[in-house]
């Protein structure tokens, strides 16, 4: 199965959805080629989502499985990202 590892700084941090949250549950990843992806913070603990703050460095790894539907409607491949792991530095 390939994978996707995006990486890069946050520029945001905060709650996106209908779901009442107290906790930031997205960020706005900077990548290294300058690339804005917004992306879900998945945590253990929920008091670990404080730690994507921006400034931070943070990471991701997704599992690319490819769906019934195809061709996507860019003519590429149709993937659902399943978040395999997710870092994020603490300076």
């Amino acid at each position: 199965m390939p994978l996707l590892y995006l990486s890069g700084v946050v520029q945001r941090a905060y709650v996106a959805g209908q779901d009442p949250s107290d906790s930031n549950n997205t960020i706005d990843l900077k990548l290294n080629d300058g690339v804005v992806q917004m992306v879900g913070i998945y945590v253990n603990n929920k008091a670990d989502a404080g730690l994507f703050r921006p400034g931070c460095q943070a990471g991701i790894v997704y599992a690319l499985d490819e769906l019934k539907q195809q061709p996507a409607a860019d003519g590429g491949m149709n993937y659902a990202k399943i978040a395999l792991e997710m870092a994020v530095s603490v300076e």
